[in-house]
């Protein structure tokens, strides 16, 4: 695994993203112009190069289709064992996911995390430390949210993530940009 892990760093000196955009549940997840969109403005703000992983073959589609807008700067990389990806994710400067088995698994690294979350809490369960950020989501239904949403797998729309605007996700982003110069 070490061999394959030396293997699968891109060999551009630009800062590696990590980006983990899938989850479980349709309602943690950013739809795919949302996140996008963000990628698009985060590429060129940290001249990154991005590294997709997924879970499933349903991510793998998405991962490829985000992959396509940076024909240079992004790598899509076969499913891997969750020791190699926890080894590969301690050599990324940085860590985007969603609130998932990925996030948690980016914790246990020295490596800085951005997350998303949306029907629970960000700040029951981000990863601990100032190298961890998130964004968390507003149910506008007014629902509070101590540690999940009780509607979350039932909710029939997912706004409280779903349909939050790229823009406000970036400038959530930025407002933490001391903790992320890569």
């Amino acid at each position: 695994e070490k061999r394959q892990l030396d293997s699968l760093l891109p060999k551009s000196a630009k800062p590696k993203v990590m980006v983990c955009p899938g989850s479980m549940w349709k309602n943690k997840q950013l739809p795919k112009q949302v996140m996008k969109a963000f990628l698009m403005k985060l590429q060129p703000h940290l001249n990154c190069h991005f590294i997709f992983v997924f879970g499933s073959l349903q991510e793998k589609e998405y991962v490829e289709e985000l992959a396509r807008q940076f024909p240079n700067d992004a790598t899509v990389l076969d499913k891997l064992s969750l020791s190699c990806l926890q080894n590969l994710m301690d050599k990324m400067q940085l860590v985007v996911a969603m609130d998932s088995l990925p996030l948690h698994l980016a914790g246990t690294t020295k490596t800085k995390t951005f997350s998303f979350f949306g029907p629970s809490s960000s700040l029951k369960y981000k990863p601990i430390g100032n190298q961890h950020q998130a964004f968390q989501g507003t149910c506008p239904y007014e629902r509070s949210i101590i540690r999940r949403c009780p509607i979350l797998r039932t909710c029939k729309t997912g706004a409280c993530l779903r349909e939050v605007d790229a823009d406000i996700l970036f400038n959530a982003f930025l407002s933490y940009k001391d903790s992320y110069r890569v």
